[in-house]
């Protein structure tokens, strides 16, 4: 009560410091969980929002606005697939959710869904922030028509908002002349405006006019040069024109200026990887960045690096050097964090359980609330053949972490790995009571499957669908089980709903190919053709595309096909057999009977 109290009040302080001492006293109190994210939130600390909402709250039960809360924190850290997973289980979709969604599936992609939502959203509550959202997505989905109409109803307040959007939207027509007007008349009563020059640059880019870009977004960054997206797009316009040089030039000096920007950090690795600099004297240069600008941020790649090259006694020392610059100590514990995995990862690759687990536990101590170290601990244990101290060490992690589905599902892992596929099943259903996933639905479907339940594994599948209509792994599943026991037309409908979702999914192309030829209805030789195409040496898609082929009387274009496919497969008997009736066909019978007898 004093800390709901306090966050009323706006005492973000008070209020977090009330939640701390009761989450020390009850890790699983979840109101307190869920209240201690909705304060972060409010402190835009979005990733330490992120861990208590993902931890506590249960979208499928919790206040809307909790829900809202999760989904803006997600997008917050362009985690857009999982805000979009979780505002698609709210049932009342306002006005805010379906802007939050809108925004969401733009961010991945999905424009389509985007322009549904967002127009939604226009007609439940008419305003111009929202105009301007879907004139946005109006130009990214390449309909800059539209998004010119629904700008002209937008107020203009003589902002460069307007104007922006509106040579967005023209320039996406290519009707180049008419932006470049408006930005110049922009600039005749705004002179001094980075925007409109970092605008006319991209204008000029786009046409290809490099020179002319770059003195426009030379300017820009002139008039302002705390304006990244100018230093982004010069960088942009001469790595199109391969000037690597300039570009590690310009990308040093971006970096004295803005030493926490990490896409001019990429330009510079980029460059230098480009030039003659070298990786050690790249390395040099970003530490002497670091520490000329007191910031931490260009000594990470140099860090990653060493990582990478498992190095670890030289990354364990650079994070400790870095430590005393400024930047963000979650970035570095990060950093060690990867470190000590990617090293306990070599030590289990050398059956070095021991170094192994002396590291685990350092990190342990190091990191006590992080469910990772908890996990790796079990993992060490379990390879080194001590599965019921793992099972202890994951009894203990699912107590500290009540929430969290991941011990359930290492505790499954272990126990399918020692063919106790019953107890496995009950170990993820329990983890799919904390945090349903489609890892998990997958997971129980497979392990209810070896231990002879098909129904039970199915309906795991179906409970999947239920919250997520549109996995593209559990629709094929589902498939691949209905096909399996000869129920072509409910297999081919979700096939052909996993393809509206993957037009390239090869697996589901292949099976599907195999169910129209079996039905005699759909296009059975051109989806089986794609298939092929997309992984011509995989046997199994080859055998199914020579096959149809066969059955529709190409047998010289089979032949062929099946010649391939056996190569890649010889032992497989059904391959065999198929490329035994096309040489038959084609009048090498000899050929197929000495293939035949192979496997009598």
């Amino acid at each position: 009560a004093t800390a709901l109290t306090a966050y009323e009040k706006g005492d973000l302080k008070a209020a977090e410091d009330n939640l701390r001492k009761l989450l020390d006293m009850a890790p699983g109190y979840k109101q307190a969980g869920i209240l201690m994210g909705m304060v972060k939130v409010r402190q835009g600390d979005w990733k330490a929002a992120d861990e208590y909402l993902s931890r506590y709250a249960d979208p499928s039960s919790d206040p809307v606005a909790v829900t809202k809360a999760l989904a803006t924190t997600k997008l917050k850290l362009n985690q857009y697939e999982q805000a979009e997973l979780l505002l698609r289980q709210v049932d009342d979709k306002d006005t805010d959710i379906l802007t939050l969604m809108g925004i969401a599936s733009a961010h991945s992609g999905n424009t389509s869904e985007a322009i549904l939502n967002l127009e939604a959203a226009l007609r439940q509550k008419p305003n111009d922030d929202l105009r301007k959202k879907l004139a946005q997505v109006y130009i990214q989905d390449r309909q800059a028509t539209k998004a010119l109409a629904l700008i002209d109803q937008i107020k203009d307040n003589g902002d460069w908002d307007i104007t922006g959007l509106r040579v967005s939207a023209l320039a996406s027509l290519a009707r180049f002349d008419e932006a470049e007007k408006q930005v110049r008349s922009w600039l005749k009563t705004h002179p001094d405006s980075a925007q409109g020059y970092n605008a006319l640059g991209a204008l000029y880019s786009q046409q290809k006019k490099w020179r002319e870009a770059d003195g426009a977004y030379a300017k820009a960054i002139a008039q302002d040069p705390d304006n990244l997206s100018a230093w982004h797009n010069r960088l942009k316009n001469l790595e199109l024109q391969d000037d690597w040089k300039t570009v590690l030039k310009l990308a040093e000096e971006g970096l004295s200026k803005h030493p926490d920007d990490i896409s001019l950090l990429r330009s510079y690795v980029r460059a230098a990887a480009k030039t003659d600099q070298g990786a050690e004297k790249t390395d040099a240069r970003l530490i002497e960045i670091a520490k000329a600008t007191g910031n931490v941020t260009p000594m990470l790649p140099v860090i990653t690096r060493a990582i990478h090259l498992r190095d670890f006694e030289r990354g364990q020392q650079l994070i400790e050097e870095a430590r005393t610059l400024k930047g963000s100590t979650d970035t570095l514990d990060e950093a060690l964090f990867r470190l000590n995995v990617e090293h306990i990862g070599t030590l289990l690759n050398d059956k070095k359980y021991d170094e192994a687990l002396g590291i685990a536990e350092t990190t342990l101590e190091r990191f006590p609330d992080k469910l990772g170290p908890w996990l790796l601990k079990a993992r060490i244990l379990a390879a080194s053949g001590k599965q019921s101290d793992a099972l202890l060490v994951l009894r203990q992690a699912k107590e500290r972490f009540p929430h969290e589905s991941a011990p359930y599902e290492l505790e499954g892992d272990l126990l399918v790995e020692a063919k106790q596929f019953e107890q496995a099943a009950d170990a993820y259903q329990l983890g799919w009571y904390e945090k349903p996933s489609q890892t998990l639905a997958v997971k129980m479907y497979q392990v209810l499957k070896a231990a002879n339940k098909p129904k039970e594994a199915v309906s795991k599948l179906e409970a999947w669908l239920n919250k997520d209509p549109q996995s593209p792994q559990a629709l094929t599943l589902l498939a691949m089980n209905h096909q399996s026991q000869g129920r072509l037309e409910e297999a081919r409908k979700l096939y052909e709903q996993v393809i509206k979702l993957r037009p390239n999914d090869a697996v589901a192309l292949n099976n599907l190919a195999w169910i129209y030829q079996e039905l005699g209805k759909g296009d059975a030789l051109g989806t089986a053709r794609k298939a092929w195409e997309l992984l011509p040496n995989n046997a199994a898609i080859a055998d199914t595309y020579g096959y149809i082929l066969l059955r529709q009387g190409q047998p010289e274009q089979a032949r062929e096909i099946l010649k391939k496919a056996h190569d890649a497969a010889p032992e497989v008997k059904e391959i065999a057999l198929h490329l035994a009736e096309a040489l038959e066909k084609t009048g090498d019978s000899s050929g197929a009977l000495a293939l035949r007898s192979k496997f009598n």
